[in-house]
């Protein structure tokens, strides 16, 4: 199953680029989500504004009026019968947009601290 999610934030890109890279954000979210626990990425790319992970890409891409689009791609399969899978497969998605709604939230906060 592919998916795409996609968060636009009313913050310039370098501000929450910031965000994105800073050391508190795991600390940040880690309070939004309770049952969160951290895997370190073994294999990424940072390669024309495009952070590639095993688990997909995460793009932030400049906008006009210095807005800033977050576009997190990715491809879930799980290894079992077809009708489990499919069930499977969106449940595991639903979490995924969860997470990256509170981790948008906790962005939103970072790039906008004074």
């Amino acid at each position: 199953m592919r998916f795409e999610i996609v968060h636009e934030f009313e913050i310039p890109l370098d501000a929450l680029e910031l965000a994105v890279l800073s050391p508190q954000l795991w600390e940040k979210l880690a309070v939004r989500l309770k049952n969160i626990e951290e895997i370190r990425q073994t294999t990424h790319e940072l390669s024309d504004g495009v952070l590639d992970r095993v688990s997909g890409s995460y793009e932030l891409k400049s906008g006009s009026g210095g807005m800033t689009k977050r576009v997190v791609t990715g491809n879930l399969e799980l290894k079992v019968p077809r009708g489990l899978r499919e069930l499977g497969e969106r449940m595991i998605v639903s979490e995924v947009k969860k997470t990256f709604e509170a981790e948008a939230a906790t962005l939103r906060d970072l790039a906008t601290l004074s």
